[in-house]
This record gives structure tokens, C-alpha cells and sequence, in this order.
């Protein structure tokens, strides 16, 4: 999501960044790494100025691990040096326990000496309305063969004025944050001391710090002023080790609140850190499980939960909010939590989901349901396809008929909307959010319409056959209205679905990019439209692999063909992604989804957060204040990683949609459980071999499906395929094929062999991105990682000329072959190849196509050259 409306400021940073990406400033970023070989020889991490969460699940806030190895507690941070020369700290990777549990570690240097931190955020006796209290550790090791002097500083102080560090000051959750201070004596306090383990400022205890017995043989020296500080100094033998504890609360903690204070001083660093890991390790082992013989994937997978549920807030009314982050979107949007639920239902957790759903619905002062909250435009057809697909996951009834009463009314609502509005369709809007247009958004008609159907099926299921057929007939009077007027948009596109629906040029790609596949089930998956839409998409607007948020494809495919300059791509926009993978695995283009999932990771930190927008393409890497980990990509990520095992279509069930090469090698296992679906329980293990697999399946069906189809990748070639004993047949599709399986298959068995050997996985994305990133190879392609068969352009963008012209193609990333038509006709492999530049002399429209020699094709482009 990019909101007008969520940040406030959304504005200055456009103005900011669209600045920087035309002038092409960079920053100077005196901790990021300067080469390759620095780059690799720690955890890869994507941004160079990461901001990581130290948060717990339901509290309210977390505090932010900073860029440089700060403690961004909301209203002040705490700062640490380090060595003789007391260095800040100041260190971009850090990492997780198990890569996945939430407790940070990274390393600094000085004097030789290695200053290892560790920290972790843990309310009191992890209850998440307690005091969150920031557990540090800084271990001073001496890898030498000689006593080094060693030293350490802990000075908290007001938050640095930097676009790095985010203001709580702009959501501040009083209800919290109350408990425990007084925020107007806080704020007005000009002192601070220090002493016997505690550091004040003014009446408020920020800190505390080892002393007495625990500091025994260090000398310690203190600052008494508004930012306390403690200092030790030691002496480090060769091979030894020293560690310096502190806590600090999120929230100051005022004097009289000697309960509150009592807490913070009693913790045990070693306690809160073993039942911490254990919350964690209990937590993430509840639900769904995905196990792969790839780390960087199920490490991403683990940690996305943790994100989602650090992101979930407990209210004052002891209520479950989702929120996004718990920095600048520590928010409830509708949108957002519309998939949060989805994905907590995917992956077993429908306690989880129930707990949220409360805040789509409205009550009255009496606490009865009254209707459905709307903050958005679009969240009309949100909050329904959030009530039926919890039903669908969880067969929950009575939740069902619970939330069946409020429908009426919200039809109410949309058909006096759509009464009014010129086109018959939901009113045109303000550029509030994503596709920033002023005017009819295609996305509010695929929610609308999906919205719809969730209203049937709710109807449908609880044997409410008048509203069914009334809602039913809503569906189709809107239904009819939205696809004539997309029909005529479509007529001037060529079959791209715009963002908008008064003009296509304007916009950003946003839901229109799913091509209403996915979640909508709109419109078939190999509708030409959707094909259309997708490789646009793709042609134009992927940057780094991963998809940008800016100026829509239909807008650059036509500049490109004109000859003017394209607009620049602004930034990239990594979840967005998504939106083109799903209707991808609808279609069965699995190298693509696979291609495009190595790269989205690649684009991760070394913690796995994920990002949203605000990175310019090969720049610096940064992306200011829109400050990771971002909830929804960690949703959307667990979203296309179980679709690709195990996903629902139209009332069948598709599983291994799209297997990475790596996962199937000779002797590696594949394996999801408990995978809750539409249609009751699932779970599988493949277990690979050189000629084949085996694989158990066990299910446990509500409804049976009325299809199960198992995927077969597009690198192997199946020579036969048993289910329990018995023969099946392949069956071919558009894209790929597939078996069809019998309901209660217990057992398949594959015998197979390898077509080719795929060099696809994290490490090799990361690879070839710090190749284009470092060493800029002229001849590559920079808008993928891997290759990927690319559309001809043509070097001078000139298109009118006199006399005679050379006209020169080329291929972005050098791969393949041009084949090209003068006459009007599409060009196939059979038509001329080029081969050097082509003069022209008349009028004449060029048609060209990249081919690969595998057969994979680009899509085709035309361009128009006029004699004047």
C-alpha cells in the first residue's frame, strides 16, 4: 500500500524522491558496503539503511533497532559506543536467532576487539499490556593473543533528527504509554542523573545499567546531565570475553510508579531471553508448517509470522487490532487486514483471525453490530471477501450468521452510490491511495464484484434463497455495467486493464495488474485480456526483478512506441509483486513465479523483513522513512509461498502449483501440514529421488473438492504417475500440466526425468543482483535478475526522419534472436531475422519478437516510423 492518507508525510517524501531519481544524487552511506566481496561475507541485507522491530505479540508498540545500531524507544533512544575512542556503534547487518526468533544480534570493531550485541524486546512477565522492556547485551571479545583495554558507552538521549529514525511522536498509543509515565512532566524535564544502576531523566527512569557486583573489575565513569550515560572500562585478556547488561523500558517510567519500576529492575537478562525464545519457538510452531530444504525461504516464511503478529495490537478495550508495523503504519487499514485475515486462515490460525475481524464490523453504545466500518474507498467489497473467506476457511456458521444481517445494508449503500454516478458503478474517487488517479478505479469494481459473490455464498450457505437471488441480481446489473465500460477502455488499450476507467493512460498499476484473477476470480486466467495485461506488465514496469510503483505500462508501452522519452519508474514497490505472481500461478507460469520469489527475497534484509516502496531502482538502496519490517509484505509472502503448495480456484484444489528446482533434487523433502482450505484439512510430504518421488498425502474434507490437480514442473519430464496403486494420465494445459487425483489419495508416486537443470535459488539472485548492482555489465538486462526473454528496442527513438534512416534493434540483455515484419503481419520465427541495422526509405511499421532458442518468446512490439 501507498497511501495519500496513511503518511502524513506522503507528500514531501514524493517530492523529495522523485528529485533525487531525476538527478541521480546519491548518498553518501559511510556504513554500506563498497564491493561485492564485502557484501558476501556476512548475511546478505539488502538495504543499506535497515531499520529492524524488537516487539512482542499484541503489545501496542516496538521499539526500532536503527540503521546504526540504536534503540529508537518512541521518546528518546539509547545510543552505544564503543573502544578506547568510544565509537559510536555503527553497523548495518544484523540477524536473528535461528534467523527467524526475534532477538537481534550484530557485530561491531574497535582496537581489535569485537563488541557483540545482542537485544530483544519482552513485556513484563509476556503480557503484552505490561511495560515492554529492551533486554541489551554487549559482549566485548578479544580474538588477540595479548590483554587489550576495552570500553563501553550507554548514553540515552532525544531521538536523532534523521529520516532513519521514526517519530513515535505521530502515534503515540496514550492508552499504553499512560500507564507508565507522565508524558507533560517527561517532556518538560531539562535534568537527568545517574547512579546505582539507574539513569533518570528528570523523574522518569530510562535505563538501567549493570553495577555493583555485576560491574566487579571495570571501572565504571557516569554523566549527570539531561542524556545519562554509563561508561565501563576493562581489560580484555587474549581469548576472553566480558558482557555488559542494560534494559531499557520502551516507555520512561515515572517515579511513583514503583510497581511498574520494581518490574523493570527485577528482570533477568538470561530468564527474559530462554522464555522468550521458547514464546516464540511455541508460537511459530502453531498452524500450517512449511518444511524446505531452502533456508532462505522457510526463514522468511517463520519470520513473516512473527512480523504479522508483533504487528497485531491490543486495544483498551482488551480488543485485537491488526496493524501493519509498529512505526509509521501502526494503523488499522481495511485493505491491509483484509489479507492479514486471509493469510492467519490459510495457515491454520483461525483464532487469530477472529480475534481481528471485530473492527471491519460497527456497534452502537449498546455493543450490538450495526453495520461495517469503511475507511477507504475501496474497502466496500474488502470487509465482505474478509466475513465469507474466514467462513469458507473455517465453516464457522455461526459466525456467519452473525454478520449475514449487516449485508443488507451495506447493498443499501452501494446500489444509492452506483444510482448516482454517471457510469452506474461506484463513484470515482480522489487520488486517496496505489493507483492514484482521480476518477473510476478498476480495482473498487474487481472488490465490488467479489464482494458480491462472498454476499451470495454467506446467503447460499445459511439457505437464504431470497437474499441469494436479490443479491445475485445486484451482482449481475453491476456485473454487466462494469464490463461495457471496461470493454470500450479496452478497445483503446489492446486488451490492458487500466488503472483507471476514464483515462487509461493515467495511474498506477495496482489491483488492475492481477488482471482480476486473483482474489477476484473475475476473469478467467488465459482470458487474452489477462495475458495482455500481465505481459505489459512485466515488459515495462519490473525493475531489479521485482515490480515498481509509478507510471503505468499501457502509459511506457506507449511512449516506447512513440519514441518519446519513458517515464522514469520511480520506485520499486516490493509486495506489489504479488499482485503479478498470483494470476501468474493461476496460469501455470511457474518458471516465472519461481524466477520472481528468488528475487523478491532478494530484496529482503538479513533480518527477512520486507519493504514497500520508496528504493529507486539501482540506487541507494534506502528507503527514508517508509521503514521496514513491512507487515503486509510478510503476509503477502506466506500468501504466494502456501499457493504455490496448495491453493483453491473456482472450487478446485490446485497443489504443487510451482516447486523451485532446488526443492526436488535427489534426496530432498518437501512437506506442508495441516494446510487449512476451503475445503477442510490437507497435508503432504514429497520425498524426492534421481528418477522420481514419492509422496503421502492425508486430508481430512469438509466438502470434497471438485477437482484436485497436482502440478507438474516445467523442468521434468513425468513418465509415469500412480495414485494408491493405480495409473493416471496427464493432462495437458495451457501452461503446464497436471494429474487429476482421486479425492482420498493416500499415496502418488512419480518416475521422472530432469528436461533441465534450472540455476535458480536465493543465493543466485543475490548473485547476479550484486553483478548489475557492482560492475554494471553494459549488455545486461536491468530490469530482471534472471533472464528472461525481453521485447526488441530500437536505439534512436527518432521516428520521423527524410530521406533514408537505419533503423538499429536491439535486445535489453542480449539474449535471443529478432525476427521482424515490414508488411503489417505478426512476426514468428519464420519470419526475417534481423541481423544488422535495416534501412528504410518509405513510411513503414517494424513488428519485432525476441525467440530463445528454448522456444521461450517476448512479447511483440511495433514501431512506426514516418517519412516526412
Amino acid at each position: 500500500m501507498v497511501s495519500f492518507v496513511k503518511n502524513s508525510r506522503y507528500y514531501f517524501s514524493v517530492i523529495v524522491l522523485s528529485a533525487i531519481a531525476a538527478a541521480g544524487f546519491g548518498l553518501e552511506l559511510p556504513q554500506g558496503s563498497t564491493s561485492i566481496k564485502e557484501e558476501l561475507s556476512e548475511p546478505f541485507c539488502y538495504y543499506l539503511y535497515p531499520s529492524d522491530q524488537l516487539g512482542f505479540k499484541d503489545c501496542p508498540h516496538g521499539t526500532q533497532l536503527t540503521y546504526d545500531g540504536a534503540f529508537n524507544a518512541g521518546l528518546g533512544e539509547l545510543d552505544l559506543f564503543i573502544g578506547s575512542s568510544l565509537k559510536p556503534v555503527n553497523k548495518r547487518v544484523k540477524t536473528l536467532y535461528k534467523e527467524y526468533i526475534p532477538v537481534f544480534s550484530f557485530t561491531d570493531t574497535a582496537d581489535g576487539l569485537e563488541y557483540e550485541i545482542q537485544a530483544l524486546a519482552t513485556p513484563y512477565d509476556l503480557e503484552p499490556m505490561n511495560i515492554l522492556i529492551n533486554f541489551i547485551s554487549i559482549t566485548a571479545k578479544n580474538p588477540t593473543d595479548k590483554a587489550v583495554n576495552a570500553a563501553v558507552k550507554a548514553q540515552y538521549s532525544d531521538r536523532k533528527q534523521d529520516d532513519f529514525r521514526y517519530d513515535f511522536n505521530r502515534n503515540l498509543h496514550r492508552y499504553y504509554t499512560d500507564q507508565f509515565l507522565l508524558l507533560d512532566n517527561y517532556k518538560s524535564s531539562a535534568d537527568g542523573h545517574i547512579a546505582d544502576g539507574q539513569a533518570w531523566r528528570g523523574d522518569h527512569l530510562v535505563f538501567t545499567y549493570a553495577a555493583g557486583e555485576q560491574a566487579e573489575g571495570a571501572d565504571i565513569s557516569l554523566t549527570q546531565s539531561k542524556d545519562p550515560a554509563v561508561t565501563y572500562s576493562f581489560s580484555l585478556a587474549a581469548g576472553s570475553s566480558r558482557t555488559i547488561y542494560l534494559k531499557m523500558p520502551f516507555v520512561p517510567v515515572y517515579k511513583e510508579k514503583t510497581d511498574i519500576l520494581e518490574q523493570v529492575n527485577s528482570v533477568n537478562h538470561a530468564d527474559y531471553l530462554n522464555r522468550t525464545i521458547a514464546f516464540w519457538e511455541k508460537e511459530i510452531a502453531k498452524g500450517t508448517q512449511i518444511s524446505l530444504d531452502d533456508e532462505k525461504v522457510t526463514n522468511v516464511d517463520k519470520a513473516s509470522m512473527v512480523y504479522m503478529l508483533m504487528a497485531r495490537n491490543i486495544m483498551a478495550d482488551g480488543t485485537y487490532q491488526q496493524h501493519v508495523n509498529e512505526f509509521q503504519y501502526d494503523y488499522f487499514f481495511s485493505r491491509d487486514v483484509a489479507y492479514f485475515t486471509r493469510i492467519y486462515n490459510m495457515y491454520n490460525r483461525p483464532h487469530i483471525a477472529r480475534d481481528i475481524l471485530d473492527h471491519f464490523i460497527k456497534y452502537d453504545k449498546d455493543g450490538k453490530p450495526v453495520g461495517f466500518n469503511s475507511f477507504f474507498p475501496d474497502d466496500w467489497g474488502q470487509v465482505l471477501w474478509t466475513m465469507g473467506a474466514h467462513v469458507r476457511a473455517t465453516n464457522d456458521k455461526e459466525f456467519a450468521r452473525f454478520v449475514f444481517p449487516l449485508i443488507l445494508g451495506h447493498f443499501d449503500k452501494l446500489i444509492r452510490l452506483c444510482n448516482d454516478d454517471p457510469l452506474g458503478l461506484w463513484p470515482a474517487a480522489g487520488p486517496y491511495d496505489n493507483e492514484a488517479i482521480t476518477g473510476h478505479y478498476t480495482g473498487h469494481s474487481f472488490w465490488i464484484l467479489l464482494g458480491m459473490k462472498e454476499a451470495i455464498y454467506l446467503a447460499d450457505l445459511l439457505g437464504e434463497k431470497d437474499y441469494a437471488a436479490f443479491y445475485q441480481s445486484v451482482y449481475d446489473s453491476y456485473n454487466d455495467r462494469f464490463r461495457k465500460v471496461l470493454g470500450e477502455k479496452l478497445e483503446f488499450t489492446g486488451g490492458y486493464i487500466p488503472p483507471g476507467l476514464d483515462n487509461p493512460e493515467d495511474g498506477y498499476d495496482w489491483a488492475n495488474s492481477t488482471g482480476g484473477v486473483y482474489p477476484y476470480e473475475l476473469l478467467d486466467p488465459f482470458d487474452p485480456v489477462v495475458t495482455r495485461t500481465l505481459e505489459l506488465t512485466r515488459e515495462y514496469k519490473y525493475r531489479e526483478g521485482i515490480m515498481t510503483y509509478g507510471p503505468n505500462a499501457l502509459l511506457l508501452a506507449l511512449q516506447n512506441a512513440r519514441g518519446e522519452e519513458i517515464s522514469p519508474s520511480y520506485w520499486l514497490h516490493h509486495y506489489q509483486t504479488f499482485n503479478i505472481d498470483e494470476p501468474l500461478l493461476a496460469r501455470g507460469q511457474q518458471r516465472e513465479v519461481v524466477e520472481d520469489m528468488y528475487s523478491i527475497l532478494a530484496h529482503t534484509g538479513s533480518t527477512q523483513s520486507g519493504f514497500e516502496f520508496a528504493i529507486t531502482p539501482w540506487g541507494e538502496r534506502n528507503a527514508y522513512d517508509n521503514y521496514t519490517p513491512h507487515g503486509w509484505f510478510a503476509a503477502r509472502f506466506k500468501e504466494l509461498l502456501r499457493n504455490m503448495l496448495v491453493r483453491e480456484y473456482q472450487g478446485t484444489l490446485h497443489l504443487a502449483s510451482a516447486l523451485a528446482p532446488q526443492w526436488l533434487r535427489p534426496g530432498k523433502t518437501v512437506k506442508i501440514t495441516d494446510a487449512a482450505t476451503d475445503f477442510g484439512m490437507l497435508s503432504y510430504t514429497i520425498r524426492a529421488a534421481e528418477t522420481g518421488a514419492d509422496v503421502e498425502l492425508e486430508s481430512d474434507w469438509r466438502t470434497e473438492p471438485k477437482q484436485i490437480l497436482w502440478h507438474i514442473p516445467w523442468f521434468l519430464e513425468v513418465t509415469g504417475v500412480t495414485a494408491d496403486g493405480k495409473k493416471l494420465a496427464l493432462i495437458q494445459l495451457p501452461n503446464d500440466q497436471a494429474v487429476a487425483l482421486p479425492a482420498n489419495t493416500q499415496k502418488l508416486h512419480f518416475d521422472w526425468k530432469w528436461k533441465e537443470q534450472p540455476e535458480l535459488s536465493y543465493a543466485k539472485a543475490v548473485e547476479l543482483y550484486l553483478d548489475k548492482n557492482y560492475n554494471r555489465p553494459e549488455d545486461a538486462d536491468y530490469c530482471f535478475l534472471f533472464p528472461t526473454p525481453r521485447a526488441p528496442r530500437i536505439k534512436d527513438n527518432a521516428r520521423d526522419f527524410s530521406g533514408t534512416a537505419a533503423v538499429e534493434l536491439y535486445i535489453p540483455g542480449g539474449i535471443g534472436k529478432i525476427y521482424y515484419t515490414l508488411n503489417g503481419e505478426e512476426p514468428t520465427e519464420s519470419s526475417a531475422q534481423y541481423q544488422k541495422p535495416l534501412t528504410i526509405d518509405a513510411t513503414v511499421t517494424i513488428k519485432a519478437i525476441t525467440i530463445w532458442s528454448d522456444g521461450r518468446k517476448s512479447i511483440p512490439v511495433s514501431y512506426t516510423f514516418t517519412k516526412s
